[in-house]
This record gives structure tokens, C-alpha cells and sequence, in this order.
């Protein structure tokens, strides 16, 4: 009963500093505890709900990061191949002024 009780005060401690995943643990091994107990599958269910939010904010700046990774490829391609084009028609200073932008763009 000690056990429960400072698992379910520890889980609303958790919830009320946003450290969501961390409450959920602790609310979970309190449900194993007393599954009946209908406090802590409310606290549990409100604090799932958090999570979710977070995985699915946590998604969605990996798809941003992807995406805008995958922009810079592409612009970097489209420089490479600028700087090709005037290497390939002996224009050296414009094919090094394009290689330079895209050294100078990869490195940021």
C-alpha cells in the first residue's frame, strides 16, 4: 500500500512537470498494483493522451528535419551541376564560384 501511494503521488508529480513518459511508468506499475482503482486508469488515460501528442510532435519534426535535408540535397545537386556545366564549357571562375556555394551551403 506504501508502494501504491508513492508511485500514484510520484506519477502526478511526474504529470505536473510534463515529464509525461516518466508518470506514465510510474501510473502503470500503480494500475498492476490496484487495477481497480479508477483515479489512477483516469490520470493514466489523461497522460497517455499527452504522450501520443508528444510522439506525434516528436514524428513530426523528424519528417521536417528529413524534408528539409532532402531540399538541401536537391539544391546541392542543382549547384554540382551548375559548376559541372561551366567546368565542362571552360568557364573555371563561374565553376568555382558554384562549387564555393555549394562547399559554403553543405557546411552550415
Amino acid at each position: 500500500k506504501i508502494i501504491l501511494k508513492a508511485l500514484i503521488r510520484r506519477g502526478y508529480a511526474f504529470e505536473a512537470l510534463e515529464k509525461y513518459k516518466k508518470a506514465q511508468n510510474d501510473l502503470s506499475s500503480a494500475r498492476n498494483l490496484e487495477p481497480g482503482n479508477s483515479k489512477v486508469t483516469e490520470a493514466l488515460m489523461r497522460i497517455n493522451r499527452f504522450v501520443r501528442e508528444e510522439e506525434e510532435e516528436h514524428e513530426l519534426e523528424e519528417f521536417s528535419e528529413e524534408h528539409d535535408l532532402n531540399s538541401l540535397v536537391d539544391i546541392l545537386k542543382n549547384i554540382k551541376d551548375v559548376g559541372n556545366g561551366h567546368f565542362k564549357s571552360q568557364d573555371f571562375d563561374s565553376a568555382r564560384k558554384s562549387f564555393t556555394e555549394g562547399i559554403d551551403l553543405a557546411k552550415t
